[in-house]
Protein backbone atom coordinates (compact mmCIF):
# COMPACT_ATOMS: atom_id res chain seq x y z
CA UNK A 1 0.00 0.00 0.00
CA UNK A 2 3.05 2.28 0.07
CA UNK A 3 3.27 3.99 -3.33
CA UNK A 4 5.96 6.49 -2.35
CA UNK A 5 8.57 4.28 -4.05
CA UNK A 6 8.56 2.27 -7.25
CA UNK A 7 5.87 -0.42 -7.12
CA UNK A 8 6.62 -3.77 -8.76
CA UNK A 9 4.59 -6.92 -9.33
CA UNK A 10 7.70 -8.81 -8.23
CA UNK A 11 7.17 -7.50 -4.69
CA UNK A 12 4.09 -9.70 -4.23
CA UNK A 13 3.19 -13.13 -2.90
CA UNK A 14 3.22 -14.43 -6.49
CA UNK A 15 7.01 -14.35 -6.58
CA UNK A 16 7.92 -14.47 -2.89
CA UNK A 17 8.09 -18.31 -2.50
CA UNK A 18 10.31 -18.71 -5.58
CA UNK A 19 12.54 -15.83 -4.50
CA UNK A 20 12.88 -17.29 -1.01
CA UNK A 21 13.90 -20.69 -2.39
CA UNK A 22 16.26 -19.04 -4.86
CA UNK A 23 17.83 -17.13 -1.98
CA UNK A 24 18.32 -20.37 -0.03
CA UNK A 25 19.97 -22.08 -2.99
CA UNK A 26 22.20 -19.20 -4.02
CA UNK A 27 23.03 -17.54 -0.73
CA UNK A 28 22.05 -14.21 -2.32
CA UNK A 29 19.31 -11.82 -1.16
CA UNK A 30 16.73 -10.02 -3.29
CA UNK A 31 16.45 -6.33 -2.36
CA UNK A 32 14.26 -4.97 -5.17
CA UNK A 33 16.71 -2.50 -6.71
CA UNK A 34 15.90 -1.44 -10.29
CA UNK A 35 18.54 -0.24 -12.78
CA UNK A 36 18.15 3.45 -13.55
CA UNK A 37 16.52 3.90 -16.92
CA UNK A 38 16.33 0.13 -17.36
CA UNK A 39 19.90 -0.05 -18.67
CA UNK A 40 21.90 -3.21 -17.98
CA UNK A 41 25.43 -1.79 -18.21
CA UNK A 42 27.46 -0.52 -15.26
CA UNK A 43 25.20 -2.24 -12.73
CA UNK A 44 26.25 -2.65 -9.13
CA UNK A 45 26.64 -6.20 -7.83
CA UNK A 46 23.31 -6.00 -5.98
CA UNK A 47 21.52 -4.62 -9.03
CA UNK A 48 22.81 -7.56 -11.07
CA UNK A 49 21.59 -9.97 -8.38
CA UNK A 50 18.12 -8.37 -8.27
CA UNK A 51 17.79 -8.42 -12.07
CA UNK A 52 18.75 -12.12 -12.03
CA UNK A 53 16.10 -12.91 -9.41
CA UNK A 54 13.40 -11.23 -11.48
CA UNK A 55 14.43 -12.81 -14.77
CA UNK A 56 14.63 -16.30 -13.26
CA UNK A 57 11.33 -15.99 -11.37
CA UNK A 58 9.47 -14.68 -14.41
CA UNK A 59 11.02 -17.08 -16.93
CA UNK A 60 10.54 -20.14 -14.70
CA UNK A 61 6.82 -19.41 -14.66
CA UNK A 62 6.61 -18.79 -18.41
CA UNK A 63 8.51 -21.93 -19.37
CA UNK A 64 6.76 -24.19 -16.87
CA UNK A 65 3.26 -23.09 -17.92
CA UNK A 66 4.23 -23.47 -21.57
CA UNK A 67 5.50 -27.02 -21.13
CA UNK A 68 2.37 -27.89 -19.14
CA UNK A 69 0.32 -26.63 -22.10
CA UNK A 70 2.30 -28.83 -24.49
CA UNK A 71 4.62 -26.15 -25.89
CA UNK A 72 8.07 -27.58 -25.25
CA UNK A 73 11.44 -26.00 -26.11
CA UNK A 74 12.44 -26.56 -29.73
CA UNK A 75 13.90 -24.98 -32.84
CA UNK A 76 10.81 -23.70 -34.64
CA UNK A 77 8.31 -20.90 -34.07
CA UNK A 78 6.76 -20.79 -30.59
CA UNK A 79 8.91 -23.70 -29.40
CA UNK A 80 12.04 -21.67 -30.11
CA UNK A 81 10.60 -18.78 -28.11
CA UNK A 82 10.18 -21.07 -25.10
CA UNK A 83 13.72 -22.40 -25.55
CA UNK A 84 15.20 -18.90 -25.70
CA UNK A 85 13.31 -17.84 -22.56
CA UNK A 86 14.55 -20.94 -20.74
CA UNK A 87 18.13 -20.33 -21.84
CA UNK A 88 17.99 -16.71 -20.73
CA UNK A 89 16.98 -17.85 -17.25
CA UNK A 90 19.91 -20.27 -17.16
CA UNK A 91 22.29 -17.50 -18.22
CA UNK A 92 21.10 -15.26 -15.38
CA UNK A 93 21.50 -18.19 -13.03
CA UNK A 94 25.24 -17.88 -13.53
CA UNK A 95 25.11 -14.48 -11.85
CA UNK A 96 23.77 -16.20 -8.74
CA UNK A 97 26.41 -18.95 -8.82
CA UNK A 98 24.51 -21.73 -10.59
CA UNK A 99 26.39 -23.88 -13.08
CA UNK A 100 26.37 -27.20 -14.90
CA UNK A 101 27.18 -28.82 -11.56
CA UNK A 102 24.50 -26.83 -9.72
CA UNK A 103 21.23 -26.96 -11.73
CA UNK A 104 18.65 -24.24 -11.35
CA UNK A 105 15.20 -24.52 -12.94
CA UNK A 106 14.32 -28.11 -12.09
CA UNK A 107 15.30 -27.37 -8.49
CA UNK A 108 13.00 -24.34 -8.34
CA UNK A 109 10.04 -25.84 -10.17
CA UNK A 110 8.55 -27.80 -7.22
CA UNK A 111 8.09 -24.48 -5.37
CA UNK A 112 6.13 -23.09 -8.30
CA UNK A 113 4.06 -26.27 -8.62
CA UNK A 114 3.13 -26.17 -4.95
CA UNK A 115 2.34 -22.46 -5.00
CA UNK A 116 0.27 -22.41 -8.22
CA UNK A 117 -0.96 -26.01 -8.32
CA UNK A 118 -4.44 -25.27 -7.01
CA UNK A 119 -5.11 -22.66 -9.69
CA UNK A 120 -3.22 -24.54 -12.41
CA UNK A 121 -3.49 -28.28 -11.61
CA UNK A 122 -1.64 -29.19 -14.83
CA UNK A 123 1.57 -28.05 -13.12
CA UNK A 124 1.16 -30.97 -10.75
CA UNK A 125 -0.40 -33.53 -13.09
CA UNK A 126 2.42 -32.96 -15.61
CA UNK A 127 5.16 -32.36 -13.08
CA UNK A 128 7.27 -35.35 -14.16
CA UNK A 129 7.33 -34.22 -17.81
CA UNK A 130 8.06 -30.61 -16.89
CA UNK A 131 10.99 -31.66 -14.70
CA UNK A 132 12.29 -34.00 -17.40
CA UNK A 133 12.29 -31.22 -20.01
CA UNK A 134 13.82 -28.63 -17.66
CA UNK A 135 16.63 -30.97 -16.65
CA UNK A 136 17.46 -32.00 -20.22
CA UNK A 137 17.38 -28.46 -21.61
CA UNK A 138 19.46 -27.06 -18.78
CA UNK A 139 22.07 -29.79 -19.08
CA UNK A 140 22.38 -29.25 -22.83
CA UNK A 141 22.52 -25.48 -22.70
CA UNK A 142 25.01 -25.33 -19.83
CA UNK A 143 27.55 -27.00 -22.10
CA UNK A 144 26.80 -24.50 -24.87
CA UNK A 145 26.97 -21.63 -22.39
CA UNK A 146 30.37 -22.68 -21.08
CA UNK A 147 31.80 -22.77 -24.61
CA UNK A 148 30.20 -19.44 -25.50
CA UNK A 149 31.44 -17.65 -22.39
CA UNK A 150 34.96 -18.92 -23.01
CA UNK A 151 34.97 -17.63 -26.60
CA UNK A 152 33.56 -14.25 -25.55
CA UNK A 153 36.28 -13.96 -22.89
CA UNK A 154 38.98 -14.79 -25.44
CA UNK A 155 37.69 -12.28 -28.00
CA UNK A 156 37.25 -9.62 -25.30
CA UNK A 157 40.86 -10.05 -24.13
CA UNK A 158 42.11 -9.31 -27.68
CA UNK A 159 40.16 -6.08 -28.14
CA UNK A 160 41.95 -2.80 -28.12
CA UNK A 161 40.62 -0.34 -25.57
CA UNK A 162 37.35 1.09 -26.87
CA UNK A 163 37.29 -1.34 -29.78
CA UNK A 164 34.08 -2.93 -31.07
CA UNK A 165 33.43 -6.63 -30.53
CA UNK A 166 33.77 -8.43 -33.89
CA UNK A 167 30.49 -9.22 -35.59
CA UNK A 168 32.07 -12.32 -37.09
CA UNK A 169 32.48 -13.77 -33.59
CA UNK A 170 28.81 -13.16 -32.76
CA UNK A 171 27.79 -15.06 -35.88
CA UNK A 172 30.30 -17.83 -35.22
CA UNK A 173 28.91 -18.32 -31.72
CA UNK A 174 25.42 -18.63 -33.19
CA UNK A 175 26.24 -20.63 -36.30
CA UNK A 176 28.79 -23.06 -34.87
CA UNK A 177 27.84 -23.39 -31.22
CA UNK A 178 24.14 -22.57 -31.23
CA UNK A 179 24.71 -19.61 -28.93
CA UNK A 180 21.74 -17.21 -29.27
CA UNK A 181 22.68 -13.85 -30.75
CA UNK A 182 20.51 -11.93 -28.30
CA UNK A 183 22.35 -13.63 -25.44
CA UNK A 184 25.69 -12.55 -26.88
CA UNK A 185 24.32 -9.00 -27.01
CA UNK A 186 23.34 -9.37 -23.36
CA UNK A 187 26.88 -10.43 -22.41
CA UNK A 188 28.35 -7.52 -24.35
CA UNK A 189 25.98 -5.05 -22.69
CA UNK A 190 27.03 -6.33 -19.29
CA UNK A 191 30.67 -5.70 -20.22
CA UNK A 192 29.87 -2.34 -21.86
CA UNK A 193 31.33 -3.60 -25.14
CA UNK A 194 30.25 -2.04 -28.44
CA UNK A 195 28.94 -4.14 -31.33
CA UNK A 196 27.74 -3.15 -34.80
CA UNK A 197 24.36 -4.88 -34.87
CA UNK A 198 23.71 -3.93 -38.48
CA UNK A 199 26.91 -5.72 -39.45
CA UNK A 200 25.79 -8.78 -37.51
CA UNK A 201 22.44 -8.69 -39.32
CA UNK A 202 24.28 -8.48 -42.65
CA UNK A 203 26.47 -11.46 -41.82
CA UNK A 204 23.48 -13.49 -40.63
CA UNK A 205 21.65 -12.70 -43.88
CA UNK A 206 24.66 -13.92 -45.87
CA UNK A 207 24.72 -17.13 -43.84
CA UNK A 208 21.01 -17.70 -44.47
CA UNK A 209 21.38 -16.84 -48.14
CA UNK A 210 18.87 -14.01 -47.99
Amino acid sequence: TDFSTLVSNYDTDVFTPVFERLSELSGKTYTGTVPEGGHRDHLSEQEQIDVAFRVIGDHLRTVSFSIADGIEPGNKERNSVVRNILRRAIRFGRILGFSAEKPLLATLFPVLAEEMGDAFPELQSKQSRILEVLEAEEDQFNRTLDRGLKLVDEADSKLEEGGAFPGEMVVKLWETFGFPIDMTYLLLDERSLRIDRKEVDRLVAIHKGT
